[in-house]
């Protein structure tokens, strides 16, 4: 019954990530559709593994809600410590190595502007730029410039790690199988991606985080969670726009 949609879905996703690629004016047709200097035959394999790939996640997607099998009860003999765990230590080499964490010059200019140095505008999160103003401050205000990007970094890291471990945990408790929450753990521990982000202070890494969480939530929602889902999802809606470009 939903192939149909997830073929609709796939086209659409495979479709939308072509226009990113391309970098050529949206007002253009052929750049809607077509990549520069890209030969009509690869560019039909390059949409057929897109199509593919995209249509394989949206048809797992669809199985996994629809899924009849239930997982241990929440909060009962769920493993999280142990996939939290696995994913710091694999995060530490990278982590230690670029400590106290990198500042980007989007997170830069978003401390001036709390700071009173830099005008405030609309591609800065107003949410963030105080999250960040304030962590920065306090960090600097026990140890320096430095003290201010760690204290941002270690934000960032508390979450992110805590909105992975929670995606290992609900995975467990999916499928019943611990096992498969200690695969996704030692992917985010191992993967240098993860722990990059991490310690790369910038506003898409807390987005993610809350992305992440929002996701989450709104598997417990449709697979008939409690009614404190949706107030969960709500809030992490709010969050999920809050910390966007505009938000």
């Amino acid at each position: 019954k939903n192939r149909w949609g997830a073929l609709l879905s796939a086209l659409f996703f495979a479709w939308n990530t072509v226009i990113w690629l391309s970098p050529r004016s949206p007002r253009a047709l052929d750049g809607l559709l077509l990549l520069p200097g890209v030969r009509p035959l690869e560019m039909l394999l390059f949409y057929g593994q897109l199509v593919g790939n995209d249509y394989a996640l949206v048809m797992t997607a669809c199985l996994w809600l629809n899924s009849r099998k239930v997982g241990r009860e929440a909060g009962r003999g769920s493993r999280w410590p142990i996939y939290a765990g696995v994913i710091l230590l694999g995060w530490l080499p990278i982590l230690i190595r670029r400590s106290p964490g990198s500042l980007y010059v989007d997170t830069a200019i978003q401390i001036l502007m709390y700071q009173g140095n830099y005008h405030f505008h609309a591609s800065m999160p107003v949410l963030l730029t105080v999250t960040y103003g304030l962590l920065f401050d306090l960090g600097r205000w026990l140890a320096g410039d430095n003290g201010g990007i760690l204290m941002c970094m270690l934000a960032q890291l508390v979450l992110l790690s805590y909105a992975m471990t929670m995606a290992c945990r609900e995975v467990e408790l999916a499928t019943g199988k611990w096992k498969n929450g200690l695969l996704l753990s030692l992917f985010f521990g191992l993967v240098p991606v993860y722990p990059s982000m991490a310690q790369g202070i910038i506003k898409d890494a807390i987005h993610s985080a809350f992305y992440l969480l929002f996701v989450i939530c709104f598997f417990r929602a449709v697979r008939g969670g409690q009614k404190k889902e949706l107030w969960r999802l709500l809030l992490l809606g709010a969050l999920v726009g809050a910390t966007r470009k505009g938000g």
